[in-house]
């Protein structure tokens, strides 16, 4: 019987990045909806319960969770760290929200600040270009938020001001999560099996 053994080589470690589950147009739309959807249930608990804690914190519960399984999907395992920092902003934000008076520009604007460094956290090791992940939240929660009052003044009802600002806001990240993703992060770690010794 002779020994041989299977050298792995450099080649043979740049493997292709797997194939993302979802198409862009799904992503756009999926995160645009949980967005929404997370800031609408948010809004309803904090009206049936009066605590505003409890309101932010469904918020970046819904948010993150949804917002996790997207980017599961498209290969970026952030895991339920994402979740935690999602929530742990939003209800940091909702304590300091009555600072702020009301849901309005510089609120979003901290929403965004909150959002932006504490996902980027997890996000930074699965994308290329994550550190444009904060200026996008910042951008996006101050366009949308700062929206909110002006829009519910407008049509006598929060409900369709929270829904405005969460299409708004959830659009613009979407539409930046797509753009990063497309530069994703990905190695072949020294424990993934490639091509295994063989003795014969």
């Amino acid at each position: 019987m002779t020994d041989y053994r299977w050298k792995t080589t450099e080649k043979d470690r740049a493997l292709p990045a797997p194939p993302p589950l979802l198409k862009e147009w799904q992503v756009l739309l999926i995160w645009t909806g949980a967005v929404v959807m997370g800031l609408t249930s948010g809004m309803f608990l904090y009206a049936i319960t009066d605590e505003l804690l409890i309101g932010a914190g469904a918020m970046g519960l819904l948010i993150g969770w949804m917002q996790m399984l997207v980017l599961t999907l498209q290969r970026a395992r952030v895991g339920w760290l994402w979740v935690l920092n999602s929530t742990l902003a939003f209800v940091t934000w909702g304590m300091a929200l009555p600072i702020f008076g009301q849901i309005n520009l510089l609120s979003g604007l901290a929403l965004g600040v909150l959002v932006g460094l504490l996902q980027g956290l997890s996000l930074r090791k699965h994308v290329e270009q994550s550190l444009w992940w904060a200026p996008a939240n910042v951008a996006g929660w101050t366009i949308g938020l700062g929206l909110y009052l002006p829009v519910t003044q407008w049509t006598g009802t929060w409900l369709i001001g929270i829904a405005v600002a969460g299409l708004l806001a959830g659009a613009l990240l979407a539409v930046a999560i797509s753009w990063l993703l497309r530069s994703p992060v990905w190695t072949v770690t020294d424990e993934t099996p490639l091509k295994d010794d063989y003795q014969s």
